[in-house]
Order: C-alpha cells, then sequence, then structure tokens
C-alpha cells in the first residue's frame, strides 16, 4: 500500500470520526458506537482518537466500568488531558478515591480547576490522607483559586480536624493531640491563619503552657450598657449609657478578628451601640461567628437582613410568654412589638434560606418559674432552637434561689427537671437547663484560707476526684489511690497534700478543671477576664498597652490564673458557680 493510499484510509477513518462525533451529539449514541467499533478493527495510528470517542459514549450511557477500560488505553499526551478530566468524573461515581489521588498526582497541576480540585480534595478526606490534604489546599491558595464550593469544603475540613483535636483535649489525650499538631501545623497555609491558631491553641493547652503565642479564640463583649428596659432584676441602674464600648476597645477587637472563631456581644441592649453596624462589618469581613444578646426589640429590617446574611445566632431575653408577666418583667417592653418582630425574623430567614440560629434566655423567678411548660411551646410555636432556663441572681424579692429562698420552688423545678427535657425534646428544643438543685449555702467564700466551706462543693470535688483517680489508676497502686481519695479533707486548707500525692502516684494526668483561661476573653465595663462566670478580674485602668486585649491575654494575672488551674488547684481561683458545676453540659460552651 503505497503513502497516498495510506493517508486516503486516515482521512477517510477521520471523516467516520466526525460522523460518529455528530451522531454523539444529536444522542444517536448505538449509531455513533457502531461506527467507532468497525474503525477500531482497521489498523491505524489513530486508534486513541476512537478509544475517547467510544470512552465518552460509554460515560454518557453511565456504563462506567467500560468507559474507563478505553480511557485508560490513552497514552497520547494531547488526548491524555480529556480522557483524564473523565476519569476524574467516573472515579468519583464509582468512589474509587486513590486513583483519584493517582490521576491527580500524575495531571491535575497541569489543569487545576475547580472540579479536580475538589474532588482530590474530597478523596484525601475520605481517605483521611492528612499530609495531602494541606498539600492540595496549599496548591489552592498558591494559586488563589477562588471558588465557594472549595472554600466551604475546606471550612467543613478544618472545622472537622479542630473539633477533633479540642475532643481529644477533652479527654485528655495529650500524646495525641502532639501527634495531630505535628502533622498539620506547619503544613496550614499562611493565610488560613484562624485555623493555624487553633490547633497552636489546642496544643498549648495540651502541654499546659501558662504563657500563650496562640491569640484568643471566643471574646464575649458588653458594649454599651444602655438600654431600652428596666427590668426588675437587672443589676444595670445606669440605663443612661454611662459605659459605652471605645473608639480604642473597638480597634484592639478588630485586631484580634482574625484569629477570632466567635464573638458574643453582650449588653445592656446591643443594638443601642453607635457602632453596631461597622461593628457587624468587621465581623462579617473576618468571618467570625457571632452570638447577639437582645431583648429584640430595637430589630428592624435592615439589622435582620444583616443578621440573618450574616447566619447569627440571636438569643433573645424573654421571661414569659404571657403579655401580662412579659411586660411585669421588663418594664417598658411591648409584648406585641417583640411578636412583630419574631414573625419579620422568621421571614426574612425563610426568604434568605440562612442558616441563622434563634434561641430563648429565660430568667426563672418567682414570678413565672410555672410558665416553663408554656415557654417551651412558645419557642416552638415562633421557630426558635433552643431554651436557657437561667436563676435570677442578686438580692430580690423575686428571687427563690439564692436571696429570698424559697425550698419548695427549688425543690419542684428538680423534680421536674426531667419532664421539662422530655417536653423540650418532643418539641425539637434544645434545653439548657442552669437552674440549681440545691440550696446554697449564702456563707461559702471558696478561698483557701479559709474553714468555712459548702459542704455541698467538698463532696462535688471529692466526688470527681475519686472518679478521676479511679479512670487513671488502671496501671497504678489502685488500693492506694482508692484510700486517698476517699480521705480527701473537708477542709481546703488540707488539698494541697492530695494535690501532692496526685501528682506522685498520677503523674499529674488528671485533667484540666476547664480551658477557658486558654481559648476566652470576657469585656464587662470595667475589667478583662476569661469567662462571664469568672469571678477574678482585672481593672481597665491596670492594663497600658497599646492593645489591652493583647495585654491582658499574657498578663501576670492570667499566666497565674492558667498555673493555678494546670496545678489542680481550680478551687483557689474559679467561682463557685463553676466549682459547684450545677449547669448541665457544661463544658460543651467551650466547645466552638
Amino acid at each position: 500500500m503505497g503513502f497516498f493510499d495510506g493517508e486516503k484510509i486516515i482521512m477517510n477513518i477521520q471523516k467516520n470520526i466526525e460522523q460518529a462525533k455528530k451522531y454523539i451529539s444529536d444522542n444517536k449514541l448505538d449509531s455513533a458506537l457502531r461506527l467507532l467499533k468497525k474503525l477500531l478493527k482497521l489498523d491505524s495510528n489513530i486508534k486513541e482518537e476512537i478509544f475517547l470517542e467510544v470512552g465518552k459514549i460509554y460515560f454518557i450511557q453511565k456504563k462506567y466500568r467500560k468507559s474507563k477500560f478505553y480511557l485508560n488505553k490513552i497514552k497520547k499526551e494531547s488526548l491524555k488531558q480529556f480522557s483524564c478530566d473523565l476519569l476524574f468524573q467516573i472515579y468519583d461515581r464509582l468512589k474509587c478515591y486513590n486513583k483519584i489521588i493517582n490521576i491527580f498526582d500524575k495531571f491535575g497541576t497541569k489543569n487545576i480547576n475547580e472540579y479536580v480540585l475538589y474532588t482530590t480534595l474530597k478523596s484525601c478526606c475520605e481517605l483521611k490522607k492528612i499530609s495531602k490534604i494541606f498539600s492540595i489546599i496549599n496548591i489552592i491558595r498558591s494559586n488563589n483559586v477562588c471558588s465557594v464550593l472549595l472554600e466551604n469544603l475546606i471550612k467543613d475540613i478544618y472545622k472537622n480536624l479542630a473539633y477533633k483535636i479540642q475532643m481529644l483535649n477533652s479527654k485528655n489525650k495529650k500524646k495525641e493531640v502532639e501527634v495531630l499538631f505535628k502533622k498539620i501545623y506547619k503544613n496550614i497555609p499562611i493565610k488560613d491563619i484562624k485555623f493555624k491558631n487553633v490547633i497552636l491553641n489546642e496544643y498549648e493547652i495540651a502541654k499546659h503552657k501558662i504563657y500563650l503565642k496562640s491569640y484568643p479564640r471566643i471574646a464575649q463583649v458588653v458594649i454599651t450598657t444602655s438600654c431600652n428596659l428596666n427590668c426588675i432584676m437587672c443589676s444595670e441602674n445606669n440605663h443612661d449609657a454611662k459605659y459605652v464600648f471605645s473608639d480604642e476597645q473597638f480597634n484592639d477587637l478588630v485586631e484580634i478578628m482574625p484569629y477570632l472563631q466567635r464573638l458574643v456581644l453582650r449588653g445592656g441592649e446591643v443594638f443601642l451601640y453607635k457602632n453596631f453596624d461597622r461593628l457587624l462589618d468587621e465581623i462579617y469581613k473576618n468571618d467570625v461567628s457571632v452570638e447577639i444578646l437582645t431583648n429584640g426589640l430595637l430589630l428592624n429590617e435592615k439589622n435582620i437582613n444583616k443578621l440573618i446574611k450574616m447566619n447569627a445566632v440571636l438569643n433573645f431575653s424573654i421571661d414569659s410568654p404571657i403579655k401580662e408577666t412579659y411586660e411585669f418583667i421588663r418594664k417598658g417592653a411591648k409584648f406585641e412589638n417583640l411578636i412583630y418582630n419574631i414573625l419579620l425574623l422568621n421571614k426574612i430567614k425563610k426568604e434568605m434560606k440562612s442558616n441563622a440560629k434563634f434561641n430563648i434566655n429565660m430568667v426563672v423567678m418567682k414570678r413565672n418559674y410555672k410558665e416553663i411548660p408554656d415557654m417551651i411551646k412558645f419557642a416552638k410555636k415562633y421557630n426558635f432552637q433552643g431554651l436557657n432556663l437561667n436563676p435570677i441572681f442578686g438580692t430580690h424579692n423575686e428571687n427563690c434561689f439564692t436571696d429570698n429562698i424559697d425550698k419548695s420552688i427549688i425543690k419542684e423545678l428538680r423534680e421536674k427537671r426531667k419532664e421539662y427535657e422530655l417536653m423540650a425534646k418532643n418539641n425539637e428544643i434544645e434545653l439548657i437547663n442552669k437552674l440549681p438543685d440545691n440550696v446554697p449555702n449564702e456563707n461559702l467564700f471558696l478561698n483557701k484560707n479559709t474553714d468555712n466551706v459548702d459542704e455541698f462543693i467538698i463532696k462535688e470535688i471529692r466526688d470527681k476526684k475519686r472518679k478521676e483517680y479511679k479512670v487513671i489508676s488502671k496501671n497504678s497502686n489502685t488500693n492506694l489511690i482508692n484510700k486517698l481519695s476517699e480521705n480527701i479533707p473537708n477542709n481546703i486548707n488540707k488539698m494541697d497534700s492530695v494535690d501532692i500525692y496526685q501528682s506522685l502516684l498520677l503523674n499529674e494526668d488528671i485533667k484540666m478543671f476547664c480551658h477557658a483561661p486558654w481559648r476566652e476573653v470576657f469585656i464587662d465595663d470595667v475589667s478583662y477576664r476569661s469567662n462571664c462566670l469568672c469571678e477574678k478580674n482585672i481593672k481597665f485602668d491596670d492594663l497600658k498597652g497599646n492593645n489591652s486585649i493583647i495585654e491582658f491575654w499574657n498578663s501576670d494575672f492570667m499566666k497565674e490564673y492558667r498555673k493555678k488551674i494546670s496545678m489542680k488547684k481550680e478551687y483557689e481561683v474559679c467561682s463557685k458557680e463553676c466549682l459547684r458545676n450545677k449547669y448541665n453540659s457544661f463544658d460543651r460552651y467551650r466547645v466552638i
């Protein structure tokens, strides 16, 4: 056969391939397949083009195994990229994750696109190839690939890894935290400073670091004490804005926002803060989850739209589902205005298909404690996701818990705890019941140098330490440890001896009481502290640095606080509310 004869045959094959392509575009797949299979019987150096078209047909027909058979025959560089794109999709549908990663390693970097990167990254997640995950993320970051799909996947990866390392810390698995830290920390892209800060922070917790290189991850801020109401139980008599978050404090907060995961805004009434819109813009720009405590009466369409777009968590202060009780407790409020705003909020949330979350904070007192079941129904009716039951504090004739103690009310609330939980569950409401089960000793002062200590708290400490000893004592002298735990004294003066034995016998493996001083900062109208329940604080005047939050974070005060907790001496610094540990799922609210 001469040269021209061979060329004529090739041209004829090419013509038939084009005809097959036309059949494919007209959805005449069987006709195209018959024609192409006839061409495969001919001896030709353009068979790989035919393989590609046959592979396409089987792909369209969802005959993926046949499709990949032909596509894998293609070796020609000019056709390889087309075959790889199809193989990516086939292996994705067949869940052949290793195959996807192998194709990416060979060809993916030559044609970086959203689908290839997403599919490869997802495959690495399925196979838990952590090093490879960060290799792909670094490629995405270095090539400035912008994609909502990719960013959402990366956020999910970071969220899951952050949760994993945090759970390891909560279970006191320090070595596993260190292993995970070493695997991922150096591989995290520089641009992803928020996640880098989370991992460093958890490592520092596991290592019981006192001076932190990581920054706060949670901030709770009182932005004003001004309020539009005059609630009967409120300790703030300064509704005329004696305190407003200053411009300097605003700038300090913005400086740490790149590191923050969550920001809780409190009042007073937060919507009276003059820079509220500007603050929300900074929160949104820095991708910080925001939680707002409000009475809900100053909501309007403009601020609702902004909050719903941010998927904010709104905690409404509503103390009764009954108009008369609500307006008696919340002096100056109109129940009808509240309902109007709640309905508007739900309408806009539905229109925007938002993941915003709404909760109710109910301050429980003598006047309203019987209304808890009605409040659960109210929460369900108006699409709230959570209900928090908080005891009233301070000196007030409505206070049945610590001031004018009413044992019968406390007993009734204790006995109905399970009933409330079941009712909330049946109504798909998350119930957080912070009401005390016991009558406290009003003469309690948790000070190491006092003999006057609440026996209930000592019993709780004793029981908690006994459980911790038993968990860790599997390979230790169990009898000696149990004897030690039984003999924890009724006087905190002698606690040091327990700590010494504990350190010697258990190699200091008992987990820390609280991680808040490593993760959180709370700013009210006069001071800084670690958490809203912490009693010890630093006054504003004691901080003179360029950024007061950063100065507070590694101040002598905070270093001492962390040191005490890491040495298992939380009873010297922590509040009695925390030491009683009376709140359900208390530690969960340390978790992001």
